[in-house]
């Protein structure tokens, strides 16, 4: 009798990086144009969140989407911040 050993492997269903950049219509080519530096700050760890992390596939879920969060969160800064004329 042969036994088959079925290789665990993970699917990534979360989009890339550069696929939400460009529905955001966001060109990280463009982000010396923004003022203040606050905002673009903002702009820029929303890029790299999206387009540096890169977690390991066997992490916990709250890790894969990380970079997701934080991106989401520097978004809603640069929102409250725009609401509020802080930038």
């Amino acid at each position: 009798m042969v036994k088959l050993q079925e290789k665990s492997q993970s699917v990534n269903i979360l989009p890339l990086g550069e696929e939400i950049l460009q529905k955001l219509s966001l060109d990280p080519t463009q982000l010396r144009l923004i003022n203040p530096p606050q905002k673009r700050s903002h702009y820029r760890a929303v890029i790299n969140w999206l387009t540096k992390y890169h977690p390991d596939p066997d992490v916990t879920n709250l890790e894969k989407i990380k970079g997701l969060l934080e991106s989401f969160s520097h978004s809603v800064k640069l929102r409250i911040g725009m609401l509020l004329n802080l930038f």
